[in-house]
């Protein structure tokens, strides 16, 4: 396989792939954040806190779920590519 610094073009792919869905998440956890910021009045009115929390929260949840996932990968990786470049 080619390799580009040192990584081969499959594991840039993996990475590349897990960025863009870590990215993904993290927005999307981000945007709730900002409407509840941005409607905190109203939230406080209504007592609409619970209802904001569990949505937060599970998409928390998901994130680091993702996050798990891509370690994962990415540990799989390491024990991959270090023997084959000590053996080089």
């Amino acid at each position: 396989m080619k390799t580009k610094g040192g990584k081969t073009e499959s594991f840039m792919l993996i990475e590349l792939v897990n960025n863009s869905t870590q990215n993904q998440i993290q927005d999307k956890r981000i945007r709730v954040m900002n409407e509840i910021l941005e409607g905190i009045q109203v939230l406080k009115l209504y007592a609409w806190e619970p209802s904001f929390a569990k949505k937060v929260m599970k998409i928390r949840e998901e994130e680091v779920e993702k996050l798990q996932e891509i370690l994962v990968l990415q540990s799989d990786k390491i024990q991959f590519y270090f023997p084959l470049r000590c053996s080089l």
